[in-house]
């Protein structure tokens, strides 16, 4: 019996002591977590005070890296004629010269363009010109096919090639407006045009 009240009394003792020590130990750590939110409020007050003082640039510096012409970047040469108003595009992968540039290194190649849009896979570059763009057209039958003729600045048509696109398939209508002309402004607009009648 005796034994028995000993190891009952031993670990109410060994229960009571981790209990304290426990209780100590929590003490501890909130003393600690105040003397340091006292520490870092004195530091942000200091930091504060200094540089209100201006003897603090609280800037900080980030690495921001720029963004460059990728490989496989297509870029967009647009081009504003102001003699007859159109605007043609020009369509390029960027050539190895060009890969990895970024935006004020290609301006700086590019001087007489202004880049209008950038980003590692597509680039525009515009620039306007005192010229007419050259790429006026119209469409007129001769000899029983659609041919195609130039218009200059002056408005002087030039035979430049008749096709294979033989009149007689044409309806009325459409042979009519060949008759009178049909004028396209642009490559693209022209071959569209083309492809209507075949």
């Amino acid at each position: 019996m005796r034994k028995i009240v000993l190891v009952i009394i031993l670990l109410l003792l060994i229960i009571v002591g981790f209990g304290i020590g426990l209780y100590i130990y929590k003490i501890n750590e909130h003393n600690k977590n105040l003397s340091l939110a006292q520490k870092i409020e004195d530091e942000c007050t200091e930091e504060a005070t200094l540089y209100e003082l201006g003897l603090l640039n609280n800037t900080v510096e980030t690495n921001i890296s720029e963004e460059k012409i990728s490989p496989n970047a297509i870029i967009i040469f647009e081009t504003k004629y102001n003699k007859c108003g159109h605007v043609l595009k020009k369509y390029e992968n960027a050539e190895n010269d060009l890969i990895n540039l970024t935006q004020s290194q290609l301006q700086e190649k590019y001087s007489d363009w202004e880049i209008q849009e950038f980003s590692s896979k597509q680039i525009i570059l515009y620039k306007e010109v005192e010229e007419s763009c050259g790429e006026h057209y119209v469409l007129r039958e001769k000899d029983g096919y659609i041919a195609i003729y130039e218009i200059d600045e002056n408005n002087i048509e030039s035979l430049i090639q008749i096709t294979q696109i033989s009149t007689k398939y044409v309806t009325e209508t459409d042979l009519i407006e060949l008759n009178k002309g049909i004028k396209v402004n642009g490559k693209e607009e022209l071959n569209s045009t083309l492809e209507d009648f075949e």
